[in-house]
């Protein structure tokens, strides 16, 4: 099969690229980066440089392509910048999607689209008790945080697409991925926060995550599915704060000096003592005071890792590449 990945050299780009090399024999996989891609010069793969927010270049990459996986966006969960970084989250996921269109019509064949979201555009809730499925409405409160908003948008303009060029498009929502091989940091900053700090704050919230070991296994199988559905939730294990940060301090053997912000008083102190030292962004301390909760329809089957085995290896290997 032949591939197209963007986001190749991001945290589930690299790793899904080493696990399609060793599933599929026959693979050749073109990945697309933006920038620092030296950690994929290990794979037998050909890499491209390209701005997909830039039509002009994604058009260049027009090629009989079986698979187009899409996994490419930029996750800043702050409020500085925030319509720039929508906007070519947008943008990048426009031009992927005229490219698939441009690929079906030139070598007449059907994609297999598989965009990368996340559970948070529909699992987003200010109580614990409320839940979501594949078949939930978008969650209203998501659309203030501006990586959710991206996505939900990215979502909506997929299916629109899929629906209108009978692309086999599969959209799937992870929670936070851990795991080893985040090269760019960017997915295990939390892990890093905590094993640099000798104090934790955290909110009331919850946080779910998954492997991103799991999360590639399941994106080949969806991949390889002739009947896939159109959505999959992925809920991975979810712990509030407290919990987990004590299973952070049980697997690294490490004890910190762990502190619950209410919200009303991060809400309010943030900005001020931003101002003076560097602090989580209010858009942090609102998601950290909220409650991400899914039950997926179709992945609850899966067999999904040990999540205490997920969060040792992911401070393993980020204690070795510090």
């Amino acid at each position: 099969m032949k591939y197209l990945i963007t986001g190749s050299s991001g945290f589930w780009g690299y790793n899904l690229v080493e696990y399609i090399l060793k599933k599929d024999k026959n693979s050749d996989i073109t990945c697309i980066y933006n920038s620092n891609n030296k950690h994929l010069n290990k794979f037998n793969v050909k890499s491209i440089q390209c701005s997909l927010e830039i039509e002009s270049e994604t058009s260049k990459l027009l090629d009989d392509y079986d698979c187009v996986i899409h996994l490419a966006s930029i996750v800043k969960h702050t409020h500085k910048n925030s319509e720039k970084n929508i906007d070519i989250n947008v943008l990048g996921c426009k031009n992927i999607l005229e490219l698939c269109k441009n690929i079906q019509n030139k070598y007449n064949k059907k994609i297999n689209l598989v965009i990368a979201s996340t559970v948070g555009t529909v699992a987003c809730f200010d109580d614990n008790n409320m839940e979501s499925n594949e078949l939930s409405e978008y969650s209203k409160k998501s659309l203030k945080f501006p990586y959710y908003n991206s996505k939900i948008t990215m979502e909506k303009m997929a299916n629109k697409y899929a629906d209108e060029y009978s692309f086999k498009l599969s959209i799937i929502r992870p929670p936070i991925i851990y795991g080893p091989n985040d090269y760019k940091g960017r997915a295990t900053h939390l892990i890093k926060k905590f094993i640099k700090s000798n104090v934790v704050l955290f909110g009331s919230g919850n946080i779910p995550f998954c492997d991103v070991r799991d999360l590639c296994r399941f994106t080949f199988e969806i991949i390889k599915k002739e009947d896939s559905n159109r959505v999959y939730n992925i809920d991975g294990c979810r712990w509030n704060m407290q919990k987990f940060y004590e299973v952070l301090e049980e697997v690294s053997g490490e004890k910190k000096i762990k502190i619950w912000v209410p919200y009303i008083l991060g809400y309010y102190l943030v900005p001020i003592l931003n101002k003076c030292f560097k602090l989580p962004d209010i858009v942090e301390v609102e998601m950290g005071n909220s409650y991400w909760n899914s039950t997926s329809l179709y992945s609850k089957d899966f067999d999904w890792s040990d999540p205490r085995k997920t969060l040792q290896d992911t401070i393993l290997w980020t204690k070795s590449n510090l």
